[in-house]
């Protein structure tokens, strides 16, 4: 069993940057990227509970792809985050506790709130070494002003939801009193509404999405994909075509939820498949995690056990997440344990 130190995931990928100087000078030879630094890829998943990937040793849960990164790579079995989807989002982009941002809640649509426009993020520190940066997903860190957008933060494109909570298939906002799209293709100062995706699956149109950026980049420059997943935050709108993986489940609110994360279990493996039939998988890095612990309130049905509380409390199960890394330079097959 490999130990070290229990650092915040966030945190470490933003000290990374030194790590990615020395993984150059162990990769110079590998034919499969040009590329010295490595490509990094961040699969942020949202409400995901402790106990709803398999390798926790669910018997229920089956998210077989999302094993199997865990095998090929280190499982960090005391990663903590903040309690709520904004604080947790501020914290990984600016390796900052959510209260020397003064980020203590969630941002709401129809609020003047965004995380602060002084704070330099994540994307914008991995420009000036060379990559290219895509954010994929659910942003929830502001949107009142064009100036908190993820394009005008340091992302290169932005294809994803502004604010939290959209309907899976017709991609609506209705909370705080609002109603209305906020799917959003962004390029630049450029923003175009994605009417014509009404109908599909929203964690099937970023997967989708995301085998188009891998196909489509810029091969002389090293990647930066933050993938952060709507799912499994409510509406708890399963994937009903994955609901026979669950034949003893009959709790309805349940059987939508584990299909929810069978979904994104399953956009893991493309993930995987495609970096791998770009001739890139072995210089890029993979991290897995959720924002914060399962949420048990409403007809969430995420489970923690054996951990106390959920999403929105300071129990364990609010705050300590399913979490890996893999790829260059990463343990394969071992646990973090401190």
């Amino acid at each position: 069993m490999v130990q070290v130190s229990h650092a915040f995931l966030y945190l470490i990928i933003l000290e990374s940057f030194t790590l990615i100087e020395h993984l150059t000078a162990a990769h110079d030879g590998n034919s499969e990227s040009p590329n010295k630094k490595p490509n990094i890829v961040f699969i942020l998943i949202d409400d995901l509970g402790f106990n709803d990937v398999s390798y926790h040793g669910s018997n229920e849960t089956k998210t077989p792809n999302i094993d199997a990164l865990a095998r090929s790579g280190t499982v960090l079995t005391r990663h903590y985050t903040h309690s709520l989807c904004s604080p947790s989002r501020g914290a990984l982009m600016t390796a900052k506790y959510a209260t020397q941002l003064g980020l203590g809640y969630v941002i709401r649509p129809a609020r003047r709130e965004g995380l602060g426009l002084e704070e330099k993020l994540m994307p914008e520190y991995l420009r000036e070494v060379g990559y290219q940066t895509h954010a994929i997903g659910k942003w929830h860190l502001g949107m009142y002003k064009e100036a908190y957008l993820p394009t005008r933060r340091g992302f290169d494109s932005f294809l994803g939801c502004y604010t939290s909570g959209l309907e899976y298939y017709t991609h609506v906002q209705s909370s705080s009193g609002l109603y209305g799209l906020d799917l959003h293709w962004d390029v630049g100062e450029r923003s175009e509404p994605m009417w014509n995706k009404h109908g599909q699956y929203l964690t099937d149109i970023y997967t989708d999405h995301f085998k188009q950026l891998i196909e489509e980049r810029n091969q002389s420059k090293p990647f930066f994909v933050y993938f952060a997943h709507n799912a499994v935050h409510i509406p708890i709108e399963g994937k009903t075509s994955l609901a026979s993986r669950f034949p003893g489940v009959f709790d309805s609110e349940r059987l939508a939820y584990l299909t929810q994360v069978a979904a994104v279990d399953e956009s893991v493996g493309v993930v995987m498949e495609t970096l791998e039939k770009a001739g890139v998988l072995n210089n890029t890095i993979v991290v897995v995690t959720s924002d914060n612990g399962g949420s048990t309130e409403h007809a969430s049905r995420a489970s923690n056990f054996p951990l106390r509380g959920g999403k929105r409390t300071l129990f364990e199960g609010g705050v300590r997440t399913p979490a890996l890394i893999a790829g260059p330079g990463i343990h394969k097959g071992s646990s973090c344990l401190r």
